[in-house]
């Protein structure tokens, strides 16, 4: 059961994630995660499959992930309300979270928790991970790899 979003003390809730692809509407995104859970990959496609350029967001020590689907009717954590400026974007970072700050009264690192949100046509994803993401533009098809040792 999500926690619930109220934050009367919040003057900006959602603000601009300063990304190449965040002025898109409604890209696809695609979630590969990690065996240990730790590590998770988004595949951003701004213009839908097929068409390039393409994004990978890389996230390490991911304590949260949450994806799920955005046809009418999904659920809705009512994150219009929490927008107070720049409407139009797919990537936001909320830095008000209650979730984020739950978590972080047990993060023991010396990086800062983030609370990510992407605003997909297909679905939204949010991440609560340490220290930033690493975004990469693929132009073309390319392989992607993971390797797990157990």
């Amino acid at each position: 059961m999500p926690m619930p979003l109220v934050n009367p003390e919040a003057k900006s809730d959602l603000i601009r994630w300063d990304v190449p692809f965040a002025i898109s509407r409604c890209p696809s995104i695609g979630v590969i995660t990690d065996p240990d859970s730790s590590k998770v990959v988004l595949v951003v496609r701004p213009h839908g499959f097929e068409k390039y350029p393409q994004y990978l967001v890389r996230f390490f020590g991911v304590v949260a992930l949450l994806c799920y689907d955005d046809d009418p009717g999904a659920f809705d954590r009512g994150y219009a309300s929490l927008i107070r400026s720049e409407h139009d974007l797919c990537a936001y970072r909320w830095i008000t979270s209650p979730w984020l700050q739950r978590y972080s009264t047990f993060n023991h690192s010396d990086e800062k928790l983030s609370h990510y949100l992407l605003l997909g046509g297909d679905s939204i994803v949010e991440v609560i991970a340490l220290g930033e993401a690493e975004v990469e533009q693929v132009d073309k098809k390319t392989l992607i790899e993971m390797k797990h040792e157990v």
